[in-house]
């Protein structure tokens, strides 16, 4: 339930709002809300993963080098959520993008970018 509480706080006092879209799964879109250090990331109409694969959210920096900064398994059509604590060297992201990666995710992105906003 705390976790709810955390995701619901987040995205009624955002103040900063990103909307993330796709070149690659055109219906699937993601807003990625923060509030503080922390960051709510809602995802719709993403294609559904095998077990073997995850969706990672990345947090950009200016210089184009992407943070990993959380893992999202997308295993039916419902909506995914990811609630993550901002690192400190990510905080001044000015992108956010999401990748299909292997299960326990990567250091570096594997896959296209499939969300950037």
């Amino acid at each position: 339930m705390q976790t709810q509480q955390v995701r619901v706080a987040v995205i009624t006092g955002a103040t900063r709002e990103i909307v993330l879209n796709s070149d690659i799964q055109p219906n699937a879109t993601a807003t990625f809300y923060v509030h503080n250090d922390i960051g709510v990331l809602v995802a719709h109409n993403l294609q559904p993963l095998p077990e073997t694969q995850t969706s990672q959210l990345w947090l950009i920096g200016a210089d184009g080098v992407p943070l990993p900064s959380g893992l999202m398994p997308i295993h039916s059509q419902e909506p995914g959520m990811l609630t993550i604590t901002i690192p400190e060297e990510g905080r001044d992201f000015v992108n956010v993008g999401v990748t299909i990666e292997p299960a326990k995710g990567s250091d570096t992105p594997t896959a296209p970018i499939i969300l950037l906003g």
